[in-house]
């Protein structure tokens, strides 16, 4: 059986190749695992059914066992992960105050996602001036780079002169 979460992204694609199918059918299968987080194939509701069929009879998503948990007096959790070939991983989870509803003590396993903060951007060098506001029609809309400036149709209000050829 075949780990999916072993698999990066050209792995995925490898697979998909060798079952015949297209290229945008490992983004699929990359998404449900990485943003939404399945746990089973047959939660991919976007794939067609034969497919997750196929799939569920060659592959398995399965997420690193725990070999030691340990929680310390503050709270504090440390789990040790097999990550295969020999290898492990340590990692933590520090209670926060009131965020810290979201983990079940009594739980064994070790959450599977990770909570991202946002890193703050650097103060830009020059302010941002903002933009005014155009309204729909506008001779600066017009001039936009992406499409070139309207020609005027008009007829100027001075009437055209008249040559005469004759003499």
């Amino acid at each position: 059986m075949i780990n999916l979460l072993d698999l990066d992204a050209d792995g995925l694609a490898r697979l998909f190749a060798e079952l015949g199918e297209k290229p945008f059918r490992a983004r699929q299968v990359s998404q449900w695992l990485h943003q939404r987080f399945a746990d089973d194939v047959a939660a991919m509701t976007d794939l067609a059914r034969p497919l997750r069929e196929k799939l569920a009879a060659i592959a398995e998503i399965r997420g690193p066992t725990v070999i030691r948990d340990t929680t310390a007096s503050d709270g504090t959790r440390k789990w040790l992960l097999d990550v295969g070939g020999g290898n492990a991983v340590e990692t933590v989870y520090i209670p926060e105050g009131d965020r810290d509803d979201e983990f079940d003590d009594d739980a064994r396993q070790p959450p599977l996602t990770s909570r991202r903060t946002p890193r703050p951007r650097p103060p830009s060098a020059a302010p941002r001036v903002p933009r005014p506001a155009l309204r729909r029609g506008t001779a600066a809309r017009s001039a936009s780079p992406r499409r070139p400036a309207a020609r005027s149709t008009a007829r100027s209000a001075r009437p055209a002169s008249r040559v005469s050829t004759a003499t």
